[in-house]
């Protein structure tokens, strides 16, 4: 075993072509506390993470039932699409276990067929949601960052893939409460999404990579996108050589 501060962290022998060890890592696995939490009396919230075209069904989406119950014919929502807005769409059928159900709890994967629906429109890190909830979707959040190792040094305008539950999508680094970050560094970051928004939740964790750069943290705000302003834009390079002239003097 490794000892890690006050943290315990063990080292299990394993082969993967005679399955020594397996059955032991497994059984500690299954000792380990749930990380996440799930209830069947909060508001449906499912997040997507596969799609599918199935012939003579239509649109099939996964994922797992993170809170509340989904029934068939139920009419919920979908989102956020490309502008961050969620539609209406009704639950054709469900499937758990490849078994066809009436309904779903929290904590199952679930297998729902949408009436209606293109899969073109649906993307992995969308969400399933009550029709009485109220979600917020954001291009910027602040988040803090520990950086495992970088080749050199970043600043302001880096960009890289961010990772945060089923969500995968490019971000750039605009503020940072450090002039510059190096591996072992820790900050308090903003992040922009590049592409769309994104629904998000504080405290979810990221990991923040790009090549050989390996960076994780945590969501600590979500800074909302209200429809109708404008859509925020990545730094420029103007932008950003005006903002290092100023930091500099």
């Amino acid at each position: 075993m490794w000892l890690i501060g006050r943290i315990i962290c063990p080292v299990f022998q394993v082969s993967n072509v005679t399955g020594e060890g397996i059955n032991l890592f497994k059984m500690f696995l299954n000792l380990l506390p749930n990380t996440v939490q799930f209830d069947n009396d909060k508001e449906l919230e499912i997040s997507i993470d596969r799609t599918f075209k199935v012939a003579g069904v239509g649109t099939v989406v996964s994922g797992i039932v993170m809170n509340g119950t989904i029934k068939v014919n139920d009419t919920i929502n979908l989102g956020p699409d490309y502008a961050g807005k969620f539609h209406l769409v009704q639950v054709k059928s469900l499937h758990s276990k490849r078994l066809k159900v009436e309904e779903i709890s929290s904590g199952y994967s679930a297998g729902i067929a949408l009436k209606k629906v293109k899969r073109d429109d649906i993307r992995r890190g969308m969400i399933l949601c009550s029709k009485k909830m109220t979600i917020q979707c954001c291009y910027d959040f602040v988040a803090s960052l520990v950086i495992l190792h970088h080749p050199s040094t970043i600043s302001i305008g880096y960009q890289g893939m961010l990772n945060v539950d089923n969500i995968r999508q490019s971000v750039q680094l605009i503020e940072m409460d450090k002039p510059l970050l190096r591996t072992g560094d820790k900050a308090t970051v903003i992040f922009r999404f590049i592409m769309f928004p994104e629904a998000l939740k504080e405290g979810s964790r990221i990991i923040f990579r790009e090549g050989k750069t390996k960076a994780f943290g945590k969501i600590k705000k979500i800074i909302p996108y209200i429809h109708g302003e404008p859509v925020p834009v990545c730094l420029s390079k103007a932008k950003l050589a005006k903002i290092r002239r100023e930091k500099t003097t």
